[in-house]
């Protein structure tokens, strides 16, 4: 159609995602087969349901979604339709560079907050929203950084640096953080991603090392396991998986796909790998989705089925459309595959 879907995010909801910037207002998108359906949940409830830079969360609850609005942050219940909204990052020198939650149920969540003037460090802020207005918990300077948080752990990465700390911003122990010490090369260059599976004992890290020039730049896709806890194994426990320019890598909410943007070939491309808890590394054959289109308004997962949805259209005035990837279409590739090898 005409109207291209922009902001979209996940939402606790099977095989649907939703988006804010259809109309002042939040809308869910559901699919079945090759139709979708839009079920608007509430509009016009601040001046502005979505701003410029919103930043979104992935599914943390059953019944509630999360997402910026500038230096401010919405809570969204989709059962009942009631909502609070918070200012988080203070000034306008200040933006919300990125969101996780603690605890879900008691609504603590974390700001990656940064200076956009440069005059001052990034920290971190630990709130407690389960009132308005929020409670400021605890904060604490981190510098450039990336973080990730599973079992109220929360990791930080920057440069060729991983650690780990509790929720009071202490130093903890952890295996990623000792096997990345442990095996990382000599001349490792940069993490630009991290990720770790939510159930099973590894995790995903992007590495950079620049060159003298553009071309020059390297990257490489590491697997760290610590499914064996033996640290004076010589087995190792961080191996290299890819080396071509990848990015954006992702695991679905069930824990069985990752995946990725392939950026190495013209087009880009997405790509799918299954996660397999029988492999030593947990990962296995890489599958061919389709091709990264060339204006991409917006992405977004669901889940059952686990799958990728992407908003891309032709040009600025071009038509517009919604282009969706079930897995499931996936683990019958997988078993056909087996099935011709035996």
């Amino acid at each position: 159609k005409k109207n291209k879907i922009e902001g979209m995010f996940d939402v606790p909801v099977n095989n649907t995602i939703a988006t804010n910037k259809k109309g002042n207002a939040i809308t869910l998108i559901h699919f079945k087969e090759d139709k979708i359906k839009y079920d608007t949940l509430k509009s016009d409830f601040l001046d502005y349901v979505s701003g410029g830079d919103d930043g979104y969360m992935s599914i943390f609850s059953e019944d509630t979604i999360g997402y910026s609005i500038g230096r401010g942050f919405l809570l969204f219940n989709i059962k009942n339709n009631k909502f609070s909204y918070n200012s988080i990052a203070g000034g306008f020198d200040y933006k919300i560079s990125q969101i996780e939650v603690v605890d879900p149920e008691k609504k603590i969540f974390i700001f990656k907050i940064r200076d956009v003037s440069r005059r001052n460090p990034t920290f971190l802020r630990l709130m407690d929203l389960s009132e308005e207005p929020g409670k400021i918990l605890a904060e604490k300077e981190v510098g450039p950084c990336g973080i990730v948080i599973i079992n109220k752990i929360i990791f930080v990465y920057h440069a060729n640096e991983i650690y780990a700390m509790n929720i009071n911003f202490e130093k903890v122990a952890h295996p990623l953080v000792a096997i990345f010490d442990k095996e990382k090369h000599k001349d490792y260059g940069k993490t630009l991603e991290l990720i770790i599976h939510p159930t099973l004992p590894f995790a995903i890290l992007n590495e950079e090392k620049r060159g003298e020039s553009y071309r020059d730049t390297k990257t490489a896709v590491w697997c760290v396991s610590w499914r064996e806890n033996d640290m004076n194994s010589d087995k190792p426990k961080m191996i290299k998986l890819l080396s071509e320019s990848t990015y954006h890598f992702t695991f679905t909410y069930d824990g069985k796909w990752l995946w990725f943007v392939d950026a190495s070939i013209s087009p880009r491309n997405f790509i799918l790998m299954p996660v397999n808890p029988d492999l030593p590394y947990f990962i296995d054959k890489p599958i061919y989705l389709g091709e990264y289109p060339k204006y991409l308004s917006g992405n977004a997962m669901t889940r059952n089925p686990s799958g990728l949805v992407i908003s891309e259209n032709e040009g600025y005035e071009g038509k517009c459309w919604l282009k969706k990837w079930d897995f499931t279409e996936a683990e019958k590739l997988l078993e056909k595959n087996r099935i011709n090898e035996h």
